[in-house]
C-alpha cells in the first residue's frame, strides 16, 4: 500500500464536491467506488520492483492529484479505493481504466485503451464522446442506450448516452472521452443497499422488504398421529442433558424471548415514567404472559432525524437547523443520533448514528441550501429502512421535520410512489416511533380543506399509526422537551411467549398498565418467526 498515512492525511477534511484525479499514461487504473470507508491506494508492475518515485501524490485545495511517470517507462498499475462522496477522473493513453461502484461523478480519458465500467445505470447516467466506434462494445441488457455515428463536434464521429430524459431522477454521471478505443464494456450492478445516497423511488422496494421480513412463513404441514403417537405430558419437561463425553453435563435451551416497546401516558397524556415489570401485563393470544424485564427511561435511543430539504422549505433552513441541534443538545450521552436528508430529489445520508454530538453540530451546520422534490412519504420510509431497521430490538424514534406537501398535492413534481395511507399501515408494523414536526400553522389556524391542513393530517395519522405524535415547529413552544418526555416513556418490554412454537404465526399481543387512566402505545402483533 503506497503511503496510506499520507494519502488519508491529505483527504482528511474535504468536502464532499472534492475530486480526485488519477492519471496514469501507460499503466491500467483500477477504480472501486464504496459506499463509505477510507481512501486505499495501491500500485503493482509485473515489469519490475516497485520505485519509491513511481507515484506522485498531491493536493491543491479541494482536488487530489495521483499522477505515475515512471521515469523507465515501466508499465505500473493503480489501484484506488474511495467512498462515493469523491468526484473521481481517470486518464491514461493506452492503458485499461476500470470502475466498479456508485459515482457521484466519473470521468474517464483514454487515446485506444479499454474501459470496463460496473454501475448501477438505473440510477446513472453515462455521455461518451468518441472519434471512432469501439471495435467491441458490450452493453447491459434492459438498459436503454442511444448510439449516433455522426456528430458536429470537432474530432468526434461516435456518441453514446443513456435514453433517460430529463425528469428521471438519477445521481450518478459517467463521461467518457475516447480517440479510438479497443473495448467498451458496461456492466449493470445492484444499487448499494447500504448506499448514503437513494433515489426515493426506491422507497417501495425498500418497505415491501422490510414488511416481507415480518410477514409469517407458511406453516409446516401437520403429521397426523394416532392418539397413543402422542406425546405425554411429562415429555413436556426438560430433557435430561447429553454428555459431552468426558462425563459433563451439557444443557441445551431453545427458550426465545420476544421484545416489545411501549409508550405509557397518564389519563392526561403526560408521560408515565419510572413503572417496573410488576406494572404491566403482556396478554399474547389470549392468554397473559409473564413479564420477564422491562428496560426504563436509561436504555439508550437511537434517534433518527429527516430533514425535508425540497423547495417549498427553503424558507425555512435556519429553523429546521436550529431544530435538530435542539434534538442533538437533548441527547444523552448513551442516545446516538443520525441526520438524514431530502434534496436535489434523493435520500441523504447527511450523518451516521453517532453519539459525537460535536461533530452532528458541524454537519449541521455545514448543510448547504439544497432544494428539489417532495417524494415525503418515500423518504420517511427510506429514512427508516437506512439504520433503524436494522435493529429492530432497540428504541428507536424518527424525527421528521417538513411541511408535509408532498408533491402528490401537486399536478407536477416528483411525486412519493408511496400513498400516506400505505405508509401509516406500514408504520404500524415497524420498530420505531415517528414524531413529525410540522413546518407550518397550528390546525386551528389552517383554512379547511387547504393542502397544509391536508398534508397536516396525513402526518398526524402516520405518526398515530407508529405510537408516535405530531408538534407544529412553534418556536414559542418547546416540543423538544416534550419529544425527549415521550421518549423518556418509552419501555422495552421481555417475556417468554408460554407458546414457544415459533412457527410463523401472527401472534396478537395486548400491553397493558396497572395505573388508573393509563394509556399504552405499543405493536398490536408479531409474527412468530
Amino acid at each position: 500500500m503506497l503511503r496510506l498515512f499520507g494519502i488519508l492525511c491529505l483527504f482528511a477534511g474535504l468536502s464532499s464536491a472534492a475530486e480526485v484525479r488519477i492519471e496514469n499514461a501507460s499503466g491500467d487504473i483500477f477504480v472501486e467506488i464504496l459506499t463509505r470507508g477510507p481512501v486505499e491506494l495501491q500500485h503493482s508492475s509485473d515489469d519490475r520492483p516497485i520505485r519509491s518515485d513511481d507515484v506522485e501524490v498531491q493536493r491543491d485545495g479541494e482536488t487530489f492529484s495521483i499522477v505515475c511517470r515512471p521515469t523507465d517507462d515501466a508499465k505500473i498499475d493503480l489501484h484506488l479505493r474511495l467512498p462515493m462522496r469523491f468526484q473521481v477522473g481517470a486518464k491514461t493513453v493506452s492503458g485499461r481504466i476500470s470502475m466498479k461502484g456508485f459515482p457521484s461523478v466519473f470521468t474517464a480519458q483514454t487515446v485506444d485503451g479499454e474501459l470496463d465500467i460496473e454501475a448501477p445505470w438505473k440510477a446513472t447516467r453515462v455521455l461518451m464522446f468518441a472519434a471512432d466506434q469501439p471495435k467491441k462494445l458490450h452493453l447491459p441488457k434492459g438498459i436503454g442506450f442511444r448510439k449516433e455515428r455522426d456528430s458536429e463536434l470537432p474530432g468526434v464521429n461516435w456518441i453514446l448516452q443513456d435514453k433517460r430524459g430529463l425528469d428521471d431522477v438519477t445521481y450518478g454521471r459517467v463521461r467518457i472521452r475516447a480517440d479510438k478505443p479497443k473495448r467498451v464494456t458496461l456492466r449493470d450492478m445492484p444499487m448499494p443497499a447500504d448506499s448514503p445516497v437513494k433515489m426515493t423511488w426506491q422507497a417501495v422496494d425498500v418497505l415491501d422488504k422490510l414488511l416481507a421480513e415480518r410477514q409469517p412463513e407458511p406453516a409446516p404441514k401437520k403429521r397426523v398421529e394416532s392418539p397413543a403417537a402422542k406425546a405425554p405430558e411429562h415429555a413436556l419437561l426438560p430433557k435430561q442433558p447429553a454428555n459431552d463425553g468426558n462425563g459433563n453435563a451439557v444443557f441445551s435451551s431453545e427458550v426465545r424471548m420476544v421484545d416489545l416497546t411501549a409508550a405509557v401516558y397518564d389519563a392526561q397524556r403526560r408521560p408515565l415514567t419510572g413503572l417496573t415489570a410488576d406494572d404491566f401485563v403482556v396478554v399474547e393470544n389470549a392468554v397473559e404472559q409473564d413479564v420477564s424485564v422491562v428496560e426504563t427511561e436509561d436504555t439508550p435511543f437511537n434517534l433518527a432525524i429527516l430533514l425535508d430539504l425540497s423547495a417549498s422549505t427553503r424558507r425555512d433552513r435556519d429553523q429546521m437547523k436550529q431544530i435538530v441541534k435542539g434534538f442533538i443538545e437533548i441527547a444523552r450521552p448513551q442516545d446516538r443520533v443520525a441526520v438524514y436528508g431530502l434534496a436535489n430529489n434523493w435520500f441523504l445520508e447527511i450523518s451516521p448514528l453517532t453519539s459525537d454530538r460535536e461533530r452532528l453540530l458541524t454537519v449541521v451546520e455545514d448543510i448547504p441550501p439544497l432544494s428539489g422534490g417532495s417524494p415525503v412519504y418515500d423518504s420517511i420510509a427510506l429514512a427508516y429502512g437506512q439504520e433503524l431497521a436494522a435493529r429492530p430490538d432497540e428504541r428507536n424514534a424518527l424525527i421528521v421535520i417538513t411541511d408535509g406537501l408532498d408533491n402528490q398535492f401537486a399536478s407536477k413534481g416528483l411525486p412519493s410512489k408511496l400513498g400516506h395511507e400505505d405508509l401509516a399501515e406500514a408504520a404500524r408494523r415497524l420498530d420505531a416511533l415517528i414524531y413529525p414536526i410540522f413546518l407550518g400553522n397550528a390546525p386551528e389556524d389552517q383554512t379547511s380543506r387547504s393542502n397544509e391542513a391536508r398534508a397536516y393530517k396525513r402526518l398526524e395519522k402516520i405518526a398515530e399509526a407508529a405510537g408516535g405524535k405530531i408538534f407544529v415547529a412553534d418556536p414559542d413552544e418547546d416540543f423538544h422537551d416534550q419529544v425527549a418526555a415521550e421518549l423518556r416513556a418509552v419501555y422495552t418490554i421481555a417475556y417468554y411467549p408460554k407458546n414457544q412454537e415459533f412457527n410463523g404465526e401472527l401472534r396478537s399481543v395486548d400491553v397493558q398498565v396497572k395505573r388508573p387512566g393509563a394509556i399504552v402505545r405499543s405493536r398490536d402483533g408479531y409474527f412468530a418467526r
